[in-house]
């Protein structure tokens, strides 16, 4: 005789959490633009897995645009900067 049982195993991941920061006015000079510096180290996975980052601007060259911490000269106006954040889990 045999004796058979069987046990579900289910492993989640749980989704980061982007921090992209507070929004920022700068004042400038300059018809060119100015630089902005992007922070967005106050991310967080609560599985404690590492993070992968991407910035994005249209029209704007990033330097660092997958770290936490990126920067880039900004238009005169109103861009708008996303933080895209992943994890490898």
């Amino acid at each position: 005789n045999v004796a058979r049982k069987t046990q579900k195993v289910i492993v989640t991941n749980r989704e980061p959490s982007a921090d992209a920061g507070r929004d920022v006015t700068i004042t400038t000079t300059s018809e060119s633009g100015a630089k902005a510096n992007l922070n967005g180290s106050a991310s967080s996975d609560e599985d404690k897995h590492a993070l992968r980052f991407e910035w994005k601007a249209k029209g704007v060259r990033l330097s660092g645009r997958t770290t936490a911490k990126a920067a880039g000269v900004f238009p005169i106006g109103r861009t708008t900067a996303t933080l895209l954040v992943t994890d490898a889990g």
